[in-house]
């Protein structure tokens, strides 16, 4: 949980963050390794601490990553980092998540110190009496098609901003502590959130409990949504693609027995 930056010699492909279980840089297969080059960057350059668990490209060009020492903003050069030290805004350094809304405004979910807002400079805290506090543990953050901004908590639910107020997402009573680790919102503005009891389903009606196709899973991790649609799920043993009707296993152990 690094960052490194590849470079082809002569010039900048792209910088980006490998992490364990994210999507690696698509590079040229008819490329060599040994037009490559690779910095890598530490606490040693100027990172607060060296755990990455979110990473973001604003709309004006910097990169954003979320470490468990707070937020840091790299320019291409230096690294600038916001945390508890220096911004009041922040009363819990882990960050677990990051989302840019239409707006420009950065999105910052911190685990134990609430949702911390970056606009244009200026950094806030969002505090709603009665679902987001300076000590809520957010996990998640999502900006749908639609422009809402969905907020997944660890204990306390799911919300959505609309871009001037924070609402309930309505999740049944007896799932609002089941440690939400991903939300994203479809093209026909259903919405899907995994948690660590398993996976959820929002038809624009009611929210429903997803039945699996690869046995009683009781945790789901990591949510995608593709380009035709698709929404993969993955599980601590397996990965499941559904589409439509459809719902396939894409990966799981050889050989293993689901309970």
């Amino acid at each position: 949980m690094l960052i490194y930056r590849i470079t082809r010699l002569g010039g900048l492909i792209a910088a980006t963050t490998i992490m364990a279980a994210s999507g690696a840089l698509a590079l040229d297969p008819a490329d060599g390794f040994g037009q490559l080059g690779i910095e890598i960057w530490t606490s040693n350059d100027g990172l607060p601490q060296n755990t990455v668990q979110a990473v973001l490209q604003s709309s004006d060009g910097f990169l954003w990553f979320g470490t468990q020492g707070g937020l840091v903003r790299f320019d291409g050069v230096s690294f600038q980092t916001f945390s508890s030290a220096n911004c009041a805004a922040f009363s819990h350094d882990d960050v677990q998540a990051l989302a840019e809304t239409k707006s420009g405004v950065l999105w910052v979910a911190t685990y134990g110190g609430g949702l911390v807002r970056y606009d244009h400079g200026r950094i806030t805290r969002l505090e709603v009496p009665g679902m987001l506090t300076r000590t809520s543990r957010v996990r998640a953050l999502h900006v749908g098609a639609s422009g809402l901004l969905w907020i997944g908590t660890f204990e306390e639910g799911l919300y959505y901003w609309d871009g001037s107020r924070l609402h309930d997402a309505g999740l049944p009573e007896e799932w609002k502590d089941a440690g939400i680790t991903a939300v994203v919102e479809a093209r026909d503005g259903s919405v899907w959130a995994s948690t660590h009891r398993g996976l959820l389903h929002y038809d624009g009606r009611r929210w429903t409990s997803v039945v699996m196709p690869c046995g009683k899973i009781h945790q789901t991790s990591a949510l995608y949504l593709d380009s035709d649609s698709s929404l993969w799920v993955a599980t601590p043993i397996s990965i499941v693609r559904f589409h439509g009707e459809d719902r396939e296993i894409i990966y799981a152990p050889p050989d293993h027995t689901w309970d």
